[in-house]
């Protein structure tokens, strides 16, 4: 299990990380990995708040759906 993890919008695709998180990365690396556990939340900061829910955008959301509706 992940315990707790989260990507932002800011400085790279939010989308492309999930899917290659979800699709590339854990299932070939990490078989035994059957939870994740996504830290929902928009954490105010300074100079722009950091938008780690999954409905940061419809692509983000798009990917997440994708990704864990993998057999996997």
């Amino acid at each position: 299990m992940i315990a707790e993890t989260a990507s932002t919008e800011i400085g790279g695709s939010k989308a492309a990380w999930i899917t290659d998180a979800l699709k590339a990365q854990l299932p070939p690396s990490f078989p035994q990995i059957r939870a994740v556990l996504w830290f929902n939340w928009n954490v105010p900061a300074d100079p722009a708040p950091l938008d780690w829910v999954i409905e940061s955008s419809a692509s983000a959301q798009a990917a997440f759906a994708s990704g864990i509706a993998s057999p996997h």
